[in-house]
């Protein structure tokens, strides 16, 4: 039963037709593998105003290279919002890019032919005075690409998830502040009530209290008493201590 339930899971649909994939052989296995040994790859460290990997790709077909993969890392959009408010134009710019050449000796003699030289074109093309910026990158291969755009991605969405929580701190700190705010005038209000139904009561209690608070506030202090053994002190004469007490026997 649990066999039978497995295979009507597992069991395509009705009409549906699927293409079992062959494993590749060893021969194949082989030949991949050279062939992705032979494969160079091209940094491009400035990308030319509104030029995309089309143009890219068509530029360097003409000189007989056979081009497999090309990416080009979009320029910051923060950059873009400030370029776009400046007056420039609206369209998306690249700031740098990669190119995968199907033969690395090809890869690195067109980098050393056409670094530094005129893009070229047409005269009038906007491309014409531009100049290649091209470098070959030795035991760079295109996984290391995207292990490195992979791990820029995860530091990108982890300081989003640290803006976000600290942004989630202020808010709710603003709104406990707002709602300790309300209490406060919501207190105030049902005391202004209270005191506008109690009448003339209200305004007794207040010069009452009124009157207390200038009573206890009305305290004078008295003079301090010198010390008698300073040298300073006021002493009494012998004499007139002697009249005193023979006057008293």
């Amino acid at each position: 039963m649990a066999e039978n339930a497995f295979q009507k899971q597992s069991a395509p649909p009705a009409g549906s037709k699927t293409k079992l994939k062959k494993p590749l052989s060893d021969k194949d296995l082989e030949e991949y593998k050279s062939e992705a040994d032979n494969r160079g790859i091209v940094y491009m460290s400035h990308v030319p105003p509104m030029m995309k990997a089309n143009k890219v790709r068509a530029l360097l077909t003409k000189q007989g290279a056979e081009i497999l993969r090309i990416y080009l890392a979009p320029e910051d959009s923060i950059k873009a919002i400030r370029r776009k408010e400046n007056g420039g134009k609206r369209g998306k710019r690249f700031t740098e890019g990669w190119i995968e050449f199907a033969d690395r000796k090809q890869a690195k003699h067109l980098a050393g032919l056409l670094n530094g030289q005129n893009i070229g074109g047409k005269r009038f093309s906007k491309h014409h005075y531009d100049l290649w910026n091209l470098k070959f990158l030795k035991k760079f291969k295109w996984e290391h690409l995207t292990e490195e755009l992979a791990y820029q991605k995860a530091v990108r969405e982890q300081k989003l998830a640290v803006e976000l929580r600290g942004a989630k701190r202020e808010r709710d700190f603003y709104l406990a502040r707002v709602d300790q705010a309300h209490a406060v005038d919501a207190m105030e209000e049902r005391n202004a009530k209270k005191r506008a139904g109690a009448g003339e009561g209200t305004e007794v209690d207040e010069t009452s209290t009124k009157k207390k608070r200038k009573m206890l506030r009305n305290f004078q202090q008295r003079d301090a008493i010198p010390d008698p053994s300073a040298p300073d002190a006021d002493t009494l004469d012998m004499d007139v201590l002697a009249n005193v007490f023979s006057r008293g026997e």
